[in-house]
């Protein structure tokens, strides 16, 4: 989740949808199973995930995820942008 402040007023972002007006959004690689990677680029701001699933034998029910989050902004000043994980 994001938040994000657009015409004065705060935008809490937790899904990526066409009329959301973002730049770019959507999975570059993943297999539908157990790996995917996302871009999303959000008012000058670019997000990627990558997801990765184990099936270890002390795994949850159906196996653990790991996520790894890279956030870049393309401008210093970005004061009005909070990030939550």
């Amino acid at each position: 989740m994001w938040i994000v402040v657009k015409d004065s007023k705060y935008h809490l972002r937790h899904v990526c949808k066409h009329e959301d007006g973002l730049s770019t959004y959507g999975w570059t690689k993943h297999n539908g199973r157990d790996f995917g990677h996302q871009l999303l680029v959000d008012q000058g701001i670019t997000f990627t995930t990558a997801f990765l699933k184990s099936k270890e034998e002390d795994s949850g029910y159906g196996g653990d995820w790991t996520v790894r989050i890279t956030v870049q902004a393309h401008k210093w000043v970005m004061l009005s942008t909070s990030y939550h994980f």
